[in-house]
């Protein structure tokens, strides 16, 4: 009985195995659907098997004619490259108030972008991420999931889900918004923050500093338009949920005064203005726990 019972159940065993090994491939990449492809130059592809090749093709973007959404399929996860995910190149300098970009999670369950496993041991001059701009403007990242599974060790666990970096001293990031998205971070890289950057991981961060020099403090070479200025300006946080970490929301900015010029209304001064985390009414409160 028991070898005719082994001979039964094992081509469902080999069955179950094939689809458990072809899993990964159906569901480890996030689908992409690209609204008005057209309106940049070179075009975007209507859909993208991954999320990591719709943005190597929006980083080639070098002009638009109107705005852009990519729509994340609904019930997927995939894995940032080491550092995150970066928005910013050509992109950077074409978007504006009418040449936009969205991305958004479709209707249904989550849309998760893992992390990959980090390397830098706390803040650091290059640090652990999911996501970043570096100098981009208008651009709505709305309900994505971001998740740090990355629990060994601080050096494996992200500085941040999402961070705000400036492309250099006269270009950083300017009316973006950052809405209805969930992280989950880790609570075991406790180090202190160094230059702008925060303490440990932090789920959203607004720095004075590149990508590549975290830690370095930058001072703006112009006030100027906000859209195009050295500052990181009128950004928005909105009912963002927060889970783990060190702390929510973190804005490291210049250390401007009044006196470095005739007041602070986005001309000449240098600080970062403008910034708003949650909005005037509960509706649009951030939800942070266990921090």
């Amino acid at each position: 009985m028991r070898k005719l019972f082994t001979r039964l159940i094992s081509p469902w065993l080999v069955a179950i195995g094939l689809i458990l090994f072809t899993l990964p491939d159906i569901y480890g990449q996030i689908g992409v659907t690209v609204t008005n492809p057209t309106n940049t130059t070179p075009n975007l592809a209507a859909t993208y098997p991954d999320f990591a090749a719709a943005v190597a093709d929006l980083n080639l973007v070098t002009a638009m004619s109107g705005p852009v959404t990519l729509t994340l399929a609904a019930g997927t996860s995939e894995t940032a490259p080491i550092k995150g995910f970066n928005i910013s190149t050509a992109t950077a300098g074409v978007l504006d108030a009418t040449n936009t970009l969205t991305i958004v999670k479709a209707a249904g369950g989550p849309t998760v972008i893992n992390a990959g496993v980090g390397t830098a041991n706390g803040p650091a001059p290059s640090p652990d991420g999911m996501l970043y701009l570096s100098g981009s403007d208008f651009v709505t990242i709305n309900g994505i999931t971001f998740t740090d599974g990355n629990s060994g060790s601080a050096i494996v666990a992200m500085e941040f889900g999402i961070a705000l970096f400036k492309r250099a001293a006269g270009d950083g990031c300017n009316n973006n918004t950052i809405q209805n998205c969930i992280f989950n971070m880790q609570r075991i890289n406790n180090a202190g923050g160094l230059g702008p950057m925060g303490d440990g991981s932090i789920a959203i961060q607004v720095l004075n500093s590149t990508a590549l020099a975290a830690t370095t403090v930058l001072t703006p070479t112009n006030g100027g338009t906000l859209a195009t200025n050295g500052t990181n300006s009128t950004n928005r946080f909105y009912t963002n949920t927060t889970n783990n970490g060190n702390a929510g929301i973190h804005l490291g900015g210049f250390l401007a005064t009044v006196g470095r010029g005739p007041s602070p209304d986005g001309t000449t001064f240098l600080g970062d203005i403008g910034n708003d985390i949650g909005g005037t009414v509960v509706g649009t409160g951030n939800t942070i726990l266990n921090y």
